[in-house]
């Protein structure tokens, strides 16, 4: 048609090339349960001048200004993406090991809590993990697991076969049916998040699973002991039923702490809360001074 202007107008794009970030590889609670970063940015103002033509000769040539997205002045090396955090139920190899040492991880550096306490602590798991097989005994994991190699274009055979990938345990929690010696009521113990993995869920999705399991079994009552200063802690066990049932002082691995019993009751029990004395010996931080954690 004539009478239109015809223009090729070239534009640069500008893209950003950040990549999706992962979250840091860990208190929980009583669970004995962060990091940040932050970068510059700047703006790129690209500019492209091109000559449009037009039927009419008095157009005159005009540049074109584009302001562009802002893109990280340094661009943050690429990372591995979220891997994956299962919770397992049952016992698996090194569980205990574990569990001592994400315990002595928590408390020794803010308590001092050392060799007593991991003599006590490992007396009384290991005596529940051989309890395990009994219905009213129960132990969950959190199950890091690193993601599996991407396959090689062109594979070339080995003399081995490739390796697993790599797991580790990043959180526990065990459920005790037999500690307080009373029929129907169990005990939450030793639960608890690495530190690596904190702030992701993992700690409500540990407590979830032993909830469950012990609404499943029929207990009427589920006890626990956490330090009055975990709060987070706190909120996490009240927002799945547990109540306040009293607290004392507790010192007896060195640096003293008040300690805050919790219970949860079945909704359809009509049975109150006795808040002078749950039936249990004092406990610090789910370790029972007459039966362990």
């Amino acid at each position: 048609m004539t009478g239109m202007p015809t223009c090729a107008t070239h534009m640069a794009q500008v893209e950003n090339p950040l990549p999706r970030l992962a979250p840091a590889v860990l208190a929980t609670t009583g669970e004995h349960g962060s990091s940040s970063s932050s970068s510059s940015s700047s703006s790129i103002t690209t500019s492209t001048s091109q000559s449009c033509s037009r039927t009419s000769p008095e157009k005159d040539e005009r540049a074109i200004s584009i302001q562009a997205p802002p893109i990280p002045a340094t661009t943050p090396a690429p990372q591995a993406a979220d891997t994956a955090i299962t919770i397992v139920p049952g016992y698996r190899p090194g569980i205990l090991s574990r569990t001592l040492e994400m315990h002595l991880d928590f408390y020794y550096p803010r308590n001092g809590w050392g060799r007593q306490f991991e003599a006590v602590l490992s007396t009384s798991m290991g005596d529940l993990l051989k309890r395990l097989d009994r219905p009213v005994n129960q132990v969950w994991s959190a199950v890091w697991s690193a993601p599996s190699p991407a396959p090689s274009p062109t594979p070339v055979p080995t003399p081995t076969p490739p390796k697993a990938p790599a797991e580790r345990i990043v959180g526990v929690v065990y459920v005790d049916g037999e500690c307080t010696g009373e029929d129907g009521v169990a005990r939450l113990r030793c639960f608890i998040v690495d530190e690596s993995v904190r702030g992701r869920g993992v700690g409500r999705r540990l407590l979830n699973e032993a909830m469950e399991f012990v609404r499943r079994v029929g207990f009427r009552e589920c006890r626990l002991s956490t330090m009055r200063s975990l709060t987070a802690a706190r909120r996490l066990y009240e927002s799945v039923g547990f109540v306040e049932a009293g607290e004392y002082w507790f010192e007896d691995f060195g640096k003293g702490v008040w300690e805050m019993k919790y219970v949860w009751r079945r909704s359809d029990d009509p049975a109150v809360v006795d808040k002078d004395g749950l039936g249990c010996p004092p406990c610090s931080f789910f370790l029972w001074k007459s039966q362990g954690p």
